[in-house]
């Protein structure tokens, strides 16, 4: 009630939330609908996290009870979901597991999103681990470089190709980094099928802010000519959407 509530302030007249859980689409999807039925002050709809083999074996019944047309991805959660969501079934999450989603979806229908949250997750366990005795790790600076540009790049890239050969439908969720701007304008080729989103934090903000760690977000928010090259794709079109991606 309260985030409807906050958006209709705002102007804002839908609202698309996600959901994630380790439990079946089943158990959760109905209270879900109910409970929005009941408190939502504006439309609404679910998009759910894709996490188990479950929800993979229940992806038809779930679209067509639910009507649900989207759910997420997480390459940064490669080779973790088990211990983070208690599962036994979790999926990999690898490049392997991805390409076997993007044809799933795209054998039941077209229209059918997958959208990606993309970073390298190898890379990055990497640098974190190249970086945990780090002194002065208290800024958005340091943040910022413990998820570099590139690991977006690489992992949009790869996802945008795979996406390519499985016929997919595929949404890059909050878009960071100006080097992911700059690949993606030289591969319209990969571009089919493909909406990319940015959201305001990267816009508006850099490593720099004052405001520090407030804007911790995952990816990271980068540097000021990141800002300014996002800017830059949404006026050329290569950045489709503007999302908020709140995560309260």
């Amino acid at each position: 009630y309260v985030q409807t509530k906050a958006a209709s302030i705002g102007g804002i007249t839908s609202v698309v939330m996600y959901y994630r859980g380790g439990e079946s689409y089943h158990k959760y999807a109905p209270w879900l609908i109910e409970t929005g039925d009941k408190q939502s002050v504006i439309d609404f709809a679910f998009s759910f996290g894709l996490l188990t083999t479950q929800h993979m074996d229940e992806l038809e019944s779930v679209i067509e009870q639910y009507g649900v047309t989207s759910f997420k991805h997480y390459r940064n959660y490669q080779g973790k979901l088990g211990e983070m969501f208690g599962v036994s079934n979790a999926m990999s999450f690898d490049s392997a597991n991805l390409l076997h989603i993007q044809q799933r979806l795209a054998s039941i229908s077209p229209k059918l999103v997958l959208c990606t949250h993309c970073e390298n997750a190898d890379m990055l366990r990497d640098i974190q681990e190249q970086m945990k005795n780090e002194p002065d790790c208290n800024t958005l600076r340091f943040f910022s470089h413990t998820r570099p540009d590139y690991l977006e790049t690489d992992s949009v890239l790869q996802a945008m190709y795979l996406n390519h050969v499985a016929g997919g439908n595929m949404y890059v969720v909050h878009l960071c980094s100006g080097s992911s701007v700059d690949m993606l304008e030289k591969t319209p080729w990969l571009c089919e099928n493909l909406t990319v989103e940015t959201t305001p934090h990267y816009l508006a903000l850099n490593e720099d802010s004052p405001c520090g760690l407030l804007a911790k977000v995952m990816p990271a928010i980068h540097t000021k000519e990141d800002s300014e090259r996002l800017w830059e794709g949404i006026r050329n079109g290569v950045i489709q959407t503007i999302g908020s991606d709140t995560n309260p």
